[in-house]
C-alpha cells in the first residue's frame, strides 16, 4: 500500500524544521545532531577526528560531542580563526577547552558545567557568558581580549589571568581558593582582595590603582603593582612576601613594612624606600 502524500509531506516538513538538530527518532526530546554554523570550527573537529561524518555540513552528531572531554581549538594559521562557537553547548563532558588566538567576540559556556580548565587567550571577547555555571573550574585565562567588567562566583577557581583587557571592575570576592590573580594592563582604579586570603601571586602592573588593602593577604609571595597611581602602600602583613615591584608610581615614595621584615627582591626607584612601622 502506498504511503499517503500527506504523511510523506508531513515527514519532510518535520525533518526540515528540525534540520538544526537532525531528523529525530521516536524520542522527540533527544536530537541526533547539533548545529555547527562556523565551517572553521567544524573543520577543526574533522581534523581531530571528532566529527564522525568527516564532512563540513554545519552539524555533528550529538554522540560525537558527548565523547569529548578535552578540546583544543587553538588557531595557528591566518584565515582559519573561529568566529562563532555555536554548538559548544553539546560538549557537556568537556573538562578542558582551549580557544587561543581565534576571533570570538562572545562565548556561552553555561552548558559546559564540567570544565576544569578554560583558556580564551587572544580573542576579541567583549563578554563571556555562563562562567559561574562551571563550578569545578580551577584555571581560567581570558587575557588579551576586550572585557570591561567581570564578576565571578567560583570557589573552586585557583588561577585567573585577566591581563591585557579593558577592565574597570573585577569582582572575585567569592573565589575563596584563588591562588594567582594576573590583571596587568587594564583600567582598574581599585580591587578588593580581602576575601582572597590564599593569594600567593598578585600581578596588577599597568593599571590606575590609587590604593589597595592587603591586610588579609598574608600568603602573598609575589606582588607586582608597578605603573599605577599609588600614594601609599602597606605590605607589613605580608610575612611571606619575597618579590615586590613598585616602580612607575610617581607619587609613591614610601612603603610600610614590619619590623625585621625582609623582602628579597624589590624593583623600585632610588627615591622609593621601605620603612619600618609606617611612613610619615
Amino acid at each position: 500500500m502506498k504511503t499517503p502524500f500527506f504523511s510523506k509531506h508531513s515527514l519532510l516538513v518535520a525533518c526540515a524544521i528540525t534540520l538544526t538538530f537532525g531528523c529525530k527518532n521516536n524520542d522527540d526530546s533527544t536530537p541526533d545532531f547539533v548545529n555547527i554554523p562556523d565551517a572553521k570550527f567544524e573543520q577543526k573537529l574533522i581534523e581531530q577526528g571528532i566529527d564522525s561524518d568527516n564532512t563540513i555540513n554545519q552539524r555533528i552528531n550529538i554522540s560525537d560531542a558527548l565523547a569529548v572531554t578535552s578540546l583544543n581549538l587553538s588557531n595557528y594559521n591566518e584565515g582559519t580563526a573561529i568566529t562563532d562557537l555555536t554548538g559548544i553547548e553539546a560538549f557537556t563532558n568537556l573538562t578542558s577547552l582551549v580557544l587561543t588566538n581565534n576571533m570570538l567576540t562572545t562565548i556561552d559556556v553555561s552548558k559546559n558545567t564540567s570544565l576544569v580548565h578554560l583558556n580564551l587567550l587572544f580573542n576579541d571577547l567583549t563578554s563571556v557568558e555562563g562562567l559561574n555555571a562551571a563550578t569545578q573550574l580551577k584555571t581560567l585565562n581570558i587575557s588579551w581580549n576586550f572585557l570591561r567588567e567581570i564578576s565571578l562566583d567560583l570557589p573552586s577557581l585557583e588561577v585567573l589571568n585577566l591581563s591585557e583587557n579593558d577592565l574597570t571592575s573585577i569582582n572575585v570576592e567569592k573565589c575563596e581558593n584563588l591562588n594567582s590573580l594576573l590583571a596587568k594592563s587594564n583600567e582598574l582604579t581599585a580591587l578588593n582582595v580581602s576575601q582572597n586570603t590564599k593569594l600567593s601571586t598578585l600581578i596588577l602592573s599597568d593599571n590606575k590603582i590609587e590604593q589597595i588593602d592587603l591586610s588579609n593577604n598574608a600568603e602573598l609571595e609575589y606582588l607586582w603593582i608597578s605603573a599605577n597611581k599609588l600614594q601609599a602602600l602597606d605590605v607589613s602583613q605580608l610575612t611571606s612576601l619575597h618579590n615586590l615591584s613598585i616602580i612607575n608610581n610617581p607619587d609613591l615614595y614610601c612603603v610600610t613594612i614590619a619590623k625585621d621584615q625582609t623582602v628579597a627582591t624589590v624593583n623600585k626607584t632610588e627615591t622609593q624606600m621601605l620603612f619600618e612601622g609606617g611612613c610619615w
